[in-house]
């Protein structure tokens, strides 16, 4: 029994640990790699005169400005290699995802590992928190007589 309460109290931590690793991933990388999913390639032209830069992380992405098209429509914006893929130069091309449409911005690939941990963040921050609430409303507290009835009286002080 001991062996049990002690693996559901590491519940809370495991669940702690889902949401802590899953919220940032949730909040920085799953746009992206949602978009990356959604199959949209472009091929993107970066003019000879064209801005690049370093950054942003991981590791020394180039991002640079670029264009390109889609249907009737062009977009101008960045496309980058931050994670993974072809480095983009000035006047090249490159084959890339446009992974938001709003701000035109396409990569040029993902790591599989990457993709999958951008895909899976809402569910680990959601099962985080169901797994961390469900813990504190089905397990016991630590006192076994807590809840009933059987609340200790203070103990009373003897003073010689």
């Amino acid at each position: 029994m001991a062996m049990l309460r002690r693996a559901l109290g590491a519940l809370p931590f495991l669940a702690v640990v889902l949401v802590i690793v899953g919220a940032p991933t949730w909040l920085f990388l799953w746009g992206d790699a949602r978009g990356w999913s959604d199959a949209s390639p472009v091929t993107v032209t970066v003019p000879a005169h064209g801005v690049c830069r370093q950054g942003p992380p991981p590791e020394n992405a180039d991002t640079c400005r670029a264009g390109w098209q889609v249907g009737e429509r062009l977009y101008r914006g960045e496309v980058s290699d931050r994670y993974g893929g072809s480095v983009p130069t000035g006047g090249g091309t490159v084959e890339a995802r446009m992974v938001d449409s709003s701000s035109a911005f396409a990569v040029t690939g993902f790591h599989r590992p990457l993709l999958w941990l951008g895909l899976a963040a809402p569910w680990l921050v959601g099962g985080g928190c169901v797994l961390f609430v469900a813990t504190y409303r089905l397990i016991p507290g630590r006192d076994p007589n807590a809840g009933r009835g059987f609340e200790r009286e203070p103990a009373e002080r003897f003073d010689r």
